[in-house]
């Protein structure tokens, strides 16, 4: 997005895993990382400060509440005028053919209301002029196998679910996944995009 944007436009990347951070040397003068978990508050010389902040697939690690304590912490980033883009993935739209056991529990331990739920999440935190748009439905074999453990070890750290309640769980449902994928089965998922502004 950088090679966009003028070389004064300042871009933050904030994530609370700082293994996908490039090494600083790579970053262009104008672009600055930072470690910080978004279900904490952002530090106050942050607030008011951002013209867009752009969140991206991180629900699958999310529990109920966490949603809303997302959102408004959001909120306190952007000026007034201000626009978040969030887009996420809907657990409800995935799809494995033929059934597979292990995605049918992988199911189960998702929450299915989100993201269709999220536009009412952010006008509750004071969003305007909330937008979404619903994307199609396409394969997912790849992005399935290497999503799978991050988003169980996040589930894991919350206190785990179900059947997935510790490592040895977490690497048996991951190796059944895989074998499944291996087997010929087909994972699609359908994504939202949100667009909206502070007022």
């Amino acid at each position: 997005m950088f090679k966009l944007l003028p070389s004064s436009a300042e871009l933050r990347g904030i994530d609370m895993d700082t293994i996908k951070f490039p090494p600083p040397s790579d970053l262009p003068p104008n672009i600055s990382i930072l470690q910080h978990n978004a279900l904490k508050p952002f530090p106050e010389e942050m607030h008011g400060s951002f013209d867009m902040v752009h969140i991206r697939l991180i629900g699958s690690g999310m529990r109920k509440e966490d949603w809303r304590t997302v959102a408004a912490n959001a909120f306190t980033l952007l000026r007034s005028g201000g626009y978040i883009h969030w887009e996420e993935a809907g657990d409800t739209s995935w799809k494995c053919v033929p059934p597979s056991h292990a995605f049918d529990e992988w199911s189960r331990i998702r929450l299915f209301c989100m993201p269709a739920q999220l536009a009412l999440v952010l006008r509750d935190a004071g969003f305007a002029d909330v937008d979404d748009k619903f994307g199609t439905f396409s394969s997912m074999r790849k992005i399935a196998t290497e999503v799978a453990q991050p988003v169980m070890l996040s589930i894991l750290e919350s206190g785990g679910v179900d059947t997935l309640q510790t490592t040895k769980d977490m690497y048996r449902l991951e190796s059944e996944l895989k074998r499944d994928i291996q087997n010929g089965a087909l994972i699609g998922i359908s994504l939202t995009w949100f667009w909206v502004r502070h007022p």
